[in-house]
């Protein structure tokens, strides 16, 4: 597998693993409700709406990594990127346009790699 293309998806993965940490463990905390700009009482009553998503996020770094680290895990790879793609996609309004677009030109130029291969 190409350099960049190890680097770009090793970094959406540990944002994954980031934003796991953020929705499970930091969520009613002070940095949690700084970082997602939450009320208190909102942070409490969503706690298990956010561990779910965390617990998701979570899944999605197991899998880049599970991609990247096993022979022909190509196809895992795909899976899991686009996982990602779509989802950033639906959440359009949580300000991430850097990651979305990050995001899609690692799925994009690993897809364009094996192309060529």
């Amino acid at each position: 597998m190409d350099t960049l293309t190890t680097i770009a998806i090793s970094i959406v993965m540990l944002l994954h693993v980031l934003f796991l940490i953020l929705e499970m463990f930091l969520w009613n905390t002070p940095p949690g409700w700084k970082t997602f700009g939450l009320k208190q009482d909102f942070a409490r009553q969503s706690a298990t709406l956010a561990a779910n998503q965390g617990l998701y996020n979570g899944f999605l770094a197991a899998g880049l990594l599970w991609g990247l680290v096993s022979t022909g895990g190509f196809d895992a790879l795909i899976f899991f990127l686009s996982c990602i793609i779509i989802c950033r996609h639906i959440r359009r309004d949580d300000g991430k346009a850097f990651y979305s677009v990050f995001t899609n030109f690692a799925c994009c130029y690993r897809h364009e790699l094996a192309r060529t291969e």
